[in-house]
């Protein structure tokens, strides 16, 4: 009972912290200038111009279009691991991904065995939710935090501009609270929604469960170090839209960020792009694939591999075409559980980089040294590296 309240706790605290922000007299005005763009799905004004807010300082803006696609996304087929008992095969496999793991930071999956029927009954339903008036949809945002519905973080740096999108974000450890939300968007008519995205969290946990099982085995280590980590996982479940944008090189949908947990599984739009990746130092705007899932490595996984395989920073690009929406699906360790590298990769050679830490100390330091996190100048793990 102690633990379970201890759990509980903790949890609720990650939750109502992680994803707090500080928010301007403008930015609570924000979501009725994007709300235009929602409700027509397009501008026929030819001189219309982005609003202040969401305007970049030059250097920031993207210089990649959403559809200069990079090609080489490494393409990752479970089938491998899950059909073949031939060892040669899986160890090929393990191969793959690592070289992806090291080369690229992200790749694609496919036959996942998320079945189609719910990945297109939660699409329908947040296509559902972003469609609604806005004053519906702000019955479910939390003042002051990113849960529930959103249109109205500064993520880009300093300079508090803010992402040309809209979201609905929830949590757990491991099932997502989703109704507490959906119920003040949708007071008598929340089960279709609710449900789409239970069952959906329930798979991509599954899922990510196997991810995990495949890296622990990338790695090489035993895989008992990972127990209480993985023993009541936090997920995130997270569907953004981002609308037609007037002027798309002057703003972000999101801005560059790399994800705090050991990797996220994103469901992209399989008609338009919006996704880019920093590689080799310069930004690549990444090709969706038809039915697959696309893995993108976070910083635990940077932290438990010894920095063998980092944390890939990414963003999201608007048009000025089509709308487009994306579903991401964040999976991290145990609330409570302490965060460190397996024993078996350290050596005298490779000392240790990361000290031991927990999602406390991760709190503690996204409140204390929130300007250099929100200028970019720091990554949180970068302050739990042993000097």
């Amino acid at each position: 009972m102690a633990y379970a309240c201890q759990m509980q706790s903790s949890f609720h605290s990650f939750q109502t912290q992680l994803w707090d922000v500080e928010l301007t007299a403008e930015a609570v005005t924000s979501p009725l200038v994007l709300d235009e763009f929602i409700k027509t799905g397009e501008y026929s004004d030819s001189d219309c111009r982005l609003p202040e807010q969401y305007i970049l300082p030059e250097q920031l803006c993207p210089q990649v279009a959403y559809n200069s696609y990079t090609e080489g996304t490494p393409v990752i087929d479970l089938k491998s691991f899950t059909m073949s008992d031939d060892q040669s095969t899986l160890q090929n496999s393990i191969e793959e991904v690592a070289k992806a793991l090291k080369e690229w930071r992200i790749f694609h999956v496919i036959n996942h065995g998320v079945r189609k029927e719910v990945i297109q009954a939660l699409r329908a339903q947040t296509a559902r939710l972003f469609k609604l008036p806005l004053a519906q949809k702000m019955l479910g945002h939390v003042t002051g935090s990113m849960l529930g519905y959103s249109a109205n973080e500064a993520t880009v740096t300093d300079c508090q501009k803010l992402p040309w999108s809209e979201a609905f974000t929830v949590m757990g450890s491991p099932e997502l609270h989703v109704r507490e939300y959906a119920s003040k968007i949708w007071p008598h008519d929340h089960d279709t929604f609710s449900c789409a995205c239970e069952e959906y969290g329930s798979c991509f946990r599954q899922l990510a469960e196997q991810i995990m099982n495949i890296l622990i085995n990338v790695l090489e280590v035993d895989p008992g170090h990972f127990e209480e980590l993985r023993k009541r996982p936090l997920v995130a479940l997270h569907p953004n839209h981002y609308p037609i944008c007037p002027e798309p090189d002057k703003t972000l949908g999101l801005g560059p960020h790399t994800d705090p947990g050991f990797f996220t599984l994103l469901l992209l739009d399989e008609n338009v792009g919006g996704l880019q990746i920093e590689k080799d130092g310069k930004w690549i705007a990444i090709r969706p694939l038809k039915d697959a899932i696309t893995y993108i490595t976070g910083d635990c996984i940077e932290v438990t591999s010894q920095g063998r395989y980092k944390a890939v920073r990414h963003r999201a690009v608007t048009n000025s075409k089509q709308p487009r929406s994306s579903i991401s699906f964040m999976y991290a360790p145990t609330p409570t559980a302490t965060i460190s590298c397996p024993p078996e990769l350290i050596t005298e050679e490779q000392p240790q980089i990361y000290r031991p830490f927990t999602w406390d100390d991760i709190l503690a330091i996204r409140k204390s040294r929130a300007t250099e996190i929100h200028q970019g100048k720091l990554r949180i793990i970068d302050t739990f590296m042993k000097i």
